[in-house]
C-alpha cells in the first residue's frame, strides 16, 4: 500500500510551502523517534505515539500507543475508525486524513496547530483555579468548617459533661455490647468505645479533621498556582 504524505510548512506573511513524501506499507507510524513515518518534534509526543492503519475504501483505524490516548476529532480516544476529514492532534501537530490522489491508496496532510486556536482551547478546557471559578465561596465554607469544629470540639464534650441524659447515654453505650462475647474481648471493646466518645478523643479527632482540611485547601491552592504557571509558560 502506498501513502501520500503532504507536509504544510508556514512561511512568513501567511505564505505556505508544501513538501510531499511517499510511504509504503499498511501502517503509518507517528512519534518522536527517528524511525517513525511522521516525525513529531515535540516533547509532548512519545517515541512511538500512534499509528494509522489503512483498511481500504477510504477507511482508517487510528490507534493510540500511549495510555493518555489521542485527540481524534477533538475527542480523546484510544482507538477509532475514521475516514477522510478526520484529524489527529499530537502536541502542536495536526494530522488530517485526506482523499488520496491517483495512484495512492491512502493520504494524510501534516501541519502545525494555530497558536491562537490552542490558546482558545486551553482557556475553554482550563480547570478551575480558584474557589470562585469552581462556584464555591471561601466565606461560606469557612463558616461551615467553623461550625463543625465548634460542634464536635465544644458542644459534644460540654453536653457529655453537663447534660445528665447525654452523659448517661454515653456511659451506657459500652454496656450494650453483646454479653455473648468473651469477657476479655468485651472489656476491650468497651474500653475502645469509652475512649472514642471521651471529650479528649473528640478534640483530637476535630484537630485531625481541621488539619486535614487546611492541608486540602493548601494542596488546591498550590495546584492552582502550578496550573497557572504551566498555562502561561505553554
Amino acid at each position: 500500500m502506498k501513502w501520500f504524505i503532504r507536509r504544510v510548512i508556514k512561511k512568513g506573511k501567511g505564505s505556505l510551502q508544501f513538501e510531499e513524501e511517499i510511504h509504503f506499507g499498511e501502517t503509518l507510524t507517528i512519534g518522536r523517534a527517528a524511525n517513525q513515518a511522521i516525525f513529531i518534534n515535540d516533547l509532548r509526543a512519545a517515541l512511538e505515539h500512534a499509528r494509522v492503519i489503512a483498511l481500504g475504501n477510504g477507511r482508517y483505524r487510528i490507534e493510540s500507543l500511549v495510555a493518555a490516548g489521542l485527540r481524534i476529532d477533538d475527542r480523546f480516544e484510544h482507538t477509532a475508525t475514521a475516514t477522510a476529514g478526520s484529524t489527529i492532534e499530537i502536541g502542536n501537530v495536526r494530522i488530517t486524513l485526506v482523499d488520496p490522489p491517483a495512484d495512492f491508496e491512502a493520504a494524510v496532510e501534516v501541519g502545525l496547530v494555530d497558536k491562537a486556536e490552542v490558546a482558545a482551547r486551553e482557556q475553554v478546557e482550563a480547570l478551575p483555579q480558584s474557589l470562585t471559578e469552581a462556584g464555591l465561596r471561601k466565606r461560606s465554607w469557612s463558616w461551615a468548617f467553623l461550625l463543625i469544629a465548634l460542634t464536635f470540639g465544644l458542644a459534644v464534650p460540654l453536653m457529655a459533661h453537663f447534660v445528665p441524659t447525654f452523659r448517661a447515654l454515653s456511659k451506657d453505650v459500652p454496656k450494650n455490647v453483646s454479653s455473648a462475647m468473651p469477657a476479655q474481648r468485651r472489656m476491650r471493646i468497651q474500653s475502645d468505645i469509652r475512649c472514642l466518645i471521651s471529650p479528649r478523643h473528640t478534640a483530637r479527632i476535630v484537630t485531625a479533621i481541621t488539619m486535614a482540611t487546611l492541608a486540602w485547601f493548601a494542596l488546591i491552592k498550590n495546584y492552582a498556582v502550578i496550573a497557572t504557571k504551566t498555562s502561561v509558560s505553554g
